[in-house]
């Protein structure tokens, strides 16, 4: 048991070497208790209380900006993990010592559990891994991996109006539209349609509504570099589908 105590102290140790100012927000001794309680709930198989603490813990990094810190939390409430490395065909490609350490570590599918995350725990981290992944392919503009994961944004609206507020969706929007237009347009429609099934369509659509339908006659006359690349599909025969290849 020495031994489990000291590499939660070791682990927990690193954090707190690394611990510093962030977007504003600076790691206190209550967030690092909170991090090594993490690991002891998983170690005992308390699989309520480290859920919980997971999501806690790792919405309020991801709400102060500090993205690896929370996908480090979060990377400890997967078992994909485990799933993976039963996938594997060959133990040659395993480095051994990476798989005990994994092994150790991690939580295995088949675990024996003290108790069960509750639902609102695990949906909580479901969508904040979706959250943090938005976010990296916004600023990395990887536009065409966001519609790639259309179905997983919908399906968190569909459970939850409010899962992505109004800034998110339009930096999503605002990220493919300059690329592709009508795609864009189609995943904004996606959006609002899933929006107003919702209830949350007026106050989470309203900075998309704004960017998709401009210029207006109150932008002054100014033409978007959206509407400009909406444009140039058409003029190469990708935009309009009521005509045809231009062919003709």
């Amino acid at each position: 048991g020495g031994g489990g105590a000291l590499s939660l102290d070791l682990k927990s140790s690193v954090y707190a070497a690394a611990a510093a100012v962030s977007a504003g927000y600076q790691i206190s001794d209550a967030d690092l208790e909170k991090e090594r309680l993490v690991e002891f709930y998983l170690y005992s198989r308390n699989f309520e209380q480290a859920f919980k603490t997971i999501a806690e813990m790792a919405n309020k990094y991801y709400e102060n900006k500090m993205n690896q810190r929370a996908i480090d939390l979060l990377k400890l409430a997967s078992g994909s993990l485990f799933r993976n490395l039963q996938q594997h065909t060959s133990l040659k490609s395993i480095k051994l010592k990476k798989f005990i350490d994994d092994a150790s570590y991690f939580i295995p599918t088949d675990a024996v559990r003290l108790n069960h995350s509750l639902d609102a725990d695990f949906k909580l981290i479901q969508l904040l891994k979706t959250r943090i992944a938005l976010r990296t392919l916004v600023q990395n503009k990887a536009w065409s991996k966001i519609i790639d994961i259309k179905d997983e944004i919908v399906k968190q609206i569909g459970e939850n109006g409010d899962a992505f507020p109004a800034q998110t969706l339009d930096d999503m929007v605002a990220t493919i539209l300059p690329e592709n237009y009508l795609a864009g347009l189609n995943f904004a429609m996606v959006l609002a349609t899933k929006l107003r099934e919702k209830g949350t369509f007026g106050k989470n659509f309203v900075l998309v509504a704004k960017r998709i339908f401009a210029p207006t006659i109150f932008h002054g006359g100014r033409i978007t570099s959206s509407i400009m690349s909406l444009h140039h599909q058409r003029g190469a025969g990708g935009g309009d589908p009521n005509h045809g290849s231009g062919a003709g």
